[in-house]
């Protein structure tokens, strides 16, 4: 899935997504041929993880702001969040092999998915066994107290 995004709207649909799962936020320019393209890719490559990934657009001609925060030196610009922290990102001219191994390295783990259906799931018997998996699970552990 893809959305743009401004600086009214980067807290909610950007870092309070990011906690839900990964987000590939990509600052670009309309003006710059090499962003369009490059653009292009990462959605395509992103629409390819079937909602797995959220890719947020930002153009940073219109968004100084978000471009100060994130030090961008050169556009396109990649950075991958989750949890509201930048995991990895990249500035400058970008490869398409370069674009699939970053995408790759967001995407959930198996481990990770179960995790989540488990939890989805709600019940006592699904929270321990997310316990099993990830002894520490904050979100399992609070939802069995409240059971």
């Amino acid at each position: 899935m893809t959305i743009d995004v401004s600086e009214a709207n980067f807290e909610s649909d950007v870092l309070a997504r990011s906690a839900q799962g990964p987000v590939v936020v990509y600052l670009w320019s309309p003006r710059s041929d090499a962003c369009v393209a490059v653009g292009e890719v990462v959605e395509r490559m992103i629409n390819a993880t079937a909602g797995k990934i959220l890719l947020a657009r930002i153009n940073v001609d219109d968004n100084p702001s978000i471009v100060q925060a994130f030090r961008v030196q050169a556009v396109p610009a990649l950075f991958a969040l989750r949890d509201g922290g930048i995991l990895g990102e990249f500035q400058g001219q970008l490869s398409e092999a370069a674009i699939a191994q970053f995408l790759e390295q967001m995407l959930p783990t198996a481990t990770q998915e179960e995790i989540k259906a488990l939890i989805a799931r709600g019940d006592e018997q699904s929270l321990l066994a997310v316990l099993d998996i990830e002894p520490g699970n904050e979100i399992a552990i609070v939802a069995l107290a409240t059971i």
